[in-house]
């Protein structure tokens, strides 16, 4: 579909939306596959309210923590212990805002907030789903290194979904990579919750007293550090019979790959 037309569409379905709804949120699974071939699997929120936009991914709540394994070691508890599942450490939850006066998505990471400018160039497809009772018509694009398939709904008229995905005419309520490594799907929809504080109270916290920097800063910044931990490791080992090899993170966006082996 050419793209002024996907335009048109997507202003009617902002409009339509805004006079049926004013608030949804959307909880889903994050599904990620580790470079060892096992997947984890997380729960994620979409929170929207009167042109705000809220994402997490709630990566803590998922695996153990450094103290929870310490006891385990102490006490000979270990769940773990004995299967092909490996111990997975708990992550730090990953926040996306947005809201109605911006053009830009914020982050934080670290003592770092990210402003981040999203552009996803998007191709209709013909394919069809049905998610949560929704209808939901299909879309492909490439983003930063992956190719993903977006399924979306024009039954809830609003261009946003899991994520940093938007631009369609309708709510995305799944997503897959075409390798498989990343899936986003939808499991609940709540519509016109009462979060609005809720989001005031989270932004307040993620982004005082940050430093403002782009991505391509932030994703220098990741790179640099693991290329000195790899280094380090290197440095450390003092076995001749023993090759440090080191795996680049498999993230959503590449920014890893070009990133290889001294």
């Amino acid at each position: 579909m050419k793209k002024p037309i996907l335009s048109i569409i997507l202003l009617f379905s902002i409009a339509l939306f805004s006079q049926q709804f004013n608030s949804l949120s959307v909880e889903y699974t994050f599904s990620k596959k580790m470079n060892s071939g096992y997947v984890i699997e997380y729960p994620a929120n979409l929170t929207y309210i009167s042109g705000d936009f809220l994402y997490v991914n709630f990566e803590s709540r998922i695996g153990y923590s450094r103290e929870e394994l310490l006891k385990q070691a102490e006490t000979g508890e270990c769940p773990e212990c004995g299967t092909n599942k490996p111990i997975i450490m708990k992550g730090v939850d990953q926040y996306l805002y947005k809201n109605k006066e911006q053009d830009y998505y914020r982050f934080p990471y670290r003592n770092y907030e990210i402003k981040d400018t999203i552009v996803m160039d998007w191709n209709l497809i013909q394919k069809k789903d049905t998610i949560l009772g929704y209808v939901c018509n299909a879309a492909e694009t490439v983003f930063r290194g992956r190719k993903y398939t977006a399924f979306y709904t024009v039954e809830l008229p609003i261009s946003l979904g899991p994520w940093k995905f938007n631009g369609l005419p309708g709510l995305i309520l799944k997503v897959v990579t075409n390798n498989d490594d990343f899936t986003f799907e939808a499991n609940s929809i709540e519509l016109n919750p009462e979060k609005i504080n809720e989001i005031n109270s989270t932004i307040k916290t993620l982004f005082s007293n940050s430093t403002v920097i782009t991505f391509d800063e932030y994703s220098k910044i990741l790179v640099t550090t693991y290329k000195n931990k790899t280094k380090s490791r290197k440095s450390s080992n003092e076995d001749p019979n023993v090759t440090i090899t080191s795996t680049p993170p498999n993230t959503l966006e590449c920014i890893y790959k070009d990133v290889y082996d001294e």
